[in-house]
């Protein structure tokens, strides 16, 4: 069993993760996305937005042959993701 880590070892962990990880600036434009899309107005979907961050954060499994072609993102807009709440991707930009 490995010990708990201490609370300045996450943080550390936390700052040095977001210092070498280049998809960090997609996903906070990508969460961004998706808290815009619950507003009125906007000039894409809560899907759309959703799908940014699927590609981003899954960038491998879809190069693996599986395709995002509009049956994939059509799946995503028949599914209601405001029923979901918040999820914990919009949550965490709010820490």
């Amino acid at each position: 069993m490995h010990p708990m880590p201490a609370v300045d070892d996450l943080l550390l962990a936390r700052k040095l993760f977001v210092e070498h990880e280049p998809r960090d600036l997609f996903y906070k434009v990508a969460t961004y996305l998706v808290e815009k899309a619950m507003s009125k107005g906007v000039p894409f979907t809560l899907a759309e937005a959703v799908s940014v961050i699927l590609q981003t954060w899954n960038r491998r499994y879809y190069q693996k042959g599986r395709r995002f072609d509009s049956d994939h993102l059509e799946a995503y807009r028949t599914f209601d993701l405001r029923e979901c709440g918040r999820s914990s991707v919009v949550q965490k930009q709010d820490d």
